[in-house]
């Protein structure tokens, strides 16, 4: 059988594509962005990752299920995007924004949560995430956001942006009690588990804290919140966890 000879049309192709690499050698060739995926929720990650597949400008190199998976995967894969849970298992939280941003300035991380974003939004910007999504948003909104925060910038929803505008008012005017809003990122943390009637050696263990570090949270929380004792504080806790999600 002889053997089909190459169309002149794609020998030119081919010869113009490697004359212009040739000529332009720092050019980068579109690639599609690496993504990880950090969920605990299995059909979360396959659904968000068939969703990305048929966008076709992302390729989920890895998925993780836990936070210590996805610190490693970080660690090896080097994305350029993690579309990041704020809970998996009950671990991870603000600070684990904060420590992955510590940890890798060069990824950008988007956070991906069931939590209310006019609680949690501001504090995860706070502690280094480029943007806030909540996962009940539609699906053009999520790749729209992925996409800001693979190209450097950051994103925030809409409303969020309004709330964020609010807050900045009303504390410029002096008008805004110290509250939620002021706790730093582990100080959040400690409190939303506080709020889930975990007590102290359950929160340290969770947070790979030891129980006096634990208990200077407390007093820290007591002072922002204007919590006079110990049960003041678990009932603002309490009364903070039941507005979100499990």
């Amino acid at each position: 059988m002889a053997i089909q000879s190459c169309p002149p049309a794609l020998i030119a192709a081919s010869r113009w594509i490697m004359n212009e690499i040739s000529l332009h050698p720092n050019v980068e060739i579109d690639r599609p962005i690496p993504v990880v995926l950090a969920d605990d929720h299995p059909l979360v990650r396959e659904g968000l990752a068939c969703l990305l597949a048929r966008d076709g400008a992302f390729a989920v190199v890895g998925q993780a299920g836990t936070c210590v998976e996805t610190l490693v995967l970080i660690e090896k894969l080097s994305p350029k995007v993690v579309a990041l849970d704020l809970f998996m298992h009950g671990f991870g939280g603000v600070g684990l924004v904060e420590e992955l941003s510590c940890c890798f300035p060069g990824v950008s991380l988007l956070v991906l949560a069931e939590h209310e974003e006019s609680i949690y939004a501001a504090p995860c910007l706070r502690a280094g995430a480029a943007g806030y999504v909540m996962k009940n948003r539609p699906v053009e909104e999520i790749l729209t956001a992925l996409r800001r925060v693979a190209s450097g910038d950051s994103y925030t929803s809409p409303e969020l942006r309004l709330i964020l505008l609010e807050t900045m008012r009303a504390r410029g005017d002096g008008t805004s009690p110290p509250g939620v809003d002021s706790l730093s990122a582990r100080e959040l943390d400690v409190f939303h588990l506080l709020g889930q009637r975990l007590n102290t050696p359950e929160i340290a263990t969770r947070l790979s804290l030891s129980g006096k570090t634990i208990e200077s949270y407390y007093d820290r929380l007591k002072q922002k919140l204007a919590c006079t004792s110990m049960r003041a504080l678990h009932v603002q806790a309490e009364d903070f966890a039941r507005v979100l999600p499990s």
